[in-house]
């Protein structure tokens, strides 16, 4: 018997030695099997199935030094955001989003087409809210993709295309811009690399400074492209007054994580419990709730939905049970009263509900509630201060899952192979 514990504690300690060595984060929920989500460092890709794996994609897997336990790199993004923000502010990011702005009243230009995929396609549509409404141009956002393989479009002189990507190498962005381009768009690019295709090729930069982003899921730039994307409207439409009241952003991010992060943390512990989460929110805040479900999925590995909130009162709302968890992003705005019924409904549902606010807590009673400072903040620049706490949220909820949040599953045996299969030249 001494024997085979000997063995067995061998054993067990040759495993746990493995697993440190290649910066495994266990996940066990609910007694369930194990699950590996691995953190290692790959060699240079090789050539396959007659396509040459493109250096941005290398980049993409290679960490030089990785982390295994707090603070990962996400939590570097999240603590430098605000500081970032105030580079943007008042540095040359601000000088060349006040020169598009300019150039989009020198040109007259009334159609305005944004361009990105995933983080940068939710940040496209928060931006079009702002160019909506403070500069009265007609402007929407659509998926990159779409946009340069179906679309037909209005096209000349009085059209721009701003295209987004945080590292400048997203393909089917850089198809998208060349393809307005060729249309005889004015092209500008938002990116936070400047040496990359996207930048080489546009007529005009905004370079947002930090570099690339060491996490795979981008935090950062979300908010970044938001606020570049809010100085040029302000420009456009010369609001001197928004741009002032956009100074006081990165004060307010500050404050809201010294003072909720305690709270972020105790919730995020019931949040690793739920079987699935359903965001919601109206207006520009309805790209909030789409970005923020895309993190918990790629970060915390929880499957989740994020959408408009008429969208979400319907199928969503009636496919919710006690096991599910619901976050609804609410603002003094037109779609407040119907947020705070959805709510509602969950509640009576059983869902665990949870409220991000921007002023007033609006949720009742059984209602977790975050609520952010937000006065002199227009409307259309609200999603840049409810998508702050819950970039933090989704770290803790991860880290209680025992996942390691910087990986997005590319050291488990299928996802590397799987996302290189898609996305063969990305960064």
């Amino acid at each position: 018997m001494a024997r085979c514990r000997a063995v067995v504690s061998m054993l067990w300690a040759t495993a746990r030695t493995f697993e440190s060595k290649m910066g495994m984060q266990r996940i066990n929920r609910w007694g369930k099997s194990d699950v590996y989500c691995g953190q290692l460092t790959f060699a240079k890709e090789e050539r396959g199935r007659g396509m040459v794996q493109h250096r941005q994609m290398d980049d993409l897997f290679r960490w030089e030094r990785g982390r295994s336990e707090h603070p990962y790199f996400m939590w570097d993004s999240i603590v430098q955001a605000p500081r970032l923000l105030r580079e943007c502010l008042g540095g040359a990011a601000a000088a060349q989003a006040k020169s598009v702005g300019e150039r989009i009243r020198d040109n007259r230009i009334k159609r305005i087409y944004l361009l990105g995929c995933g983080t940068s396609r939710f940040a496209a549509v928060g931006i079009a809210h702002a160019m909506n409404s403070w500069a009265g141009l007609d402007a929407d956002a659509y998926d990159a993709f779409e946009f340069a393989k179906y679309r037909r479009v209005e096209a000349g002189t009085a059209c721009m295309a701003v295209a987004l990507s945080h590292s400048g190498h997203t393909e089917p962005v850089v198809e998208a811009a060349e393809r307005a381009k060729r249309m005889g768009m004015l092209v500008v690019s938002l990116t936070e690399i400047e040496d990359s295709p996207l930048a080489e090729m546009a007529d005009m930069v905004i370079v947002a400074p930090g570099g690339r982003d060491r996490a795979l899921p981008h935090t950062r730039s979300y908010l970044a492209a938001l606020l570049n994307g809010y100085m040029m409207a302000a420009v456009a439409g010369g609001r001197q007054d928004l741009w002032n009241s956009l100074q006081r952003i990165p004060t307010l991010l500050e404050r809201i994580r010294l003072e909720k992060e305690g709270y972020l943390k105790e919730l995020a512990v019931d949040l690793s419990k739920a079987s699935w989460i359903l965001l919601a929110g109206g207006g520009p805040c309805a790209s909030v709730a789409s970005e923020i479900a895309l993190k918990f999925m790629e970060t915390a590995l929880i499957p989740a939905l994020g959408l408009e909130i008429e969208s979400a009162l319907r199928g969503p709302l009636l496919a919710a049970d006690p096991d599910t968890a619901v976050i609804a992003l609410s603002a003094p705005a037109p779609s407040r009263e119907k947020v705070a019924a959805f709510m509602n409904a969950a509640r009576l549902i059983g869902c665990r509900v949870v409220e991000v606010a921007a002023g007033k807590l609006v949720g009742g009673r059984g209602v977790g509630g975050i609520m952010v400072e937000a006065d002199q903040i227009h409307e259309c620049a609200m999603p840049v201060l409810l998508a702050y706490p819950l970039p933090i949220l989704v770290y803790w909820t991860a880290l209680a899952r025992r996942v390691n949040p910087d990986m997005s599953r590319v050291g488990f045996p299928g996802y590397r192979e799987a996302l290189l299969a898609v996305m063969p030249s990305e960064g």
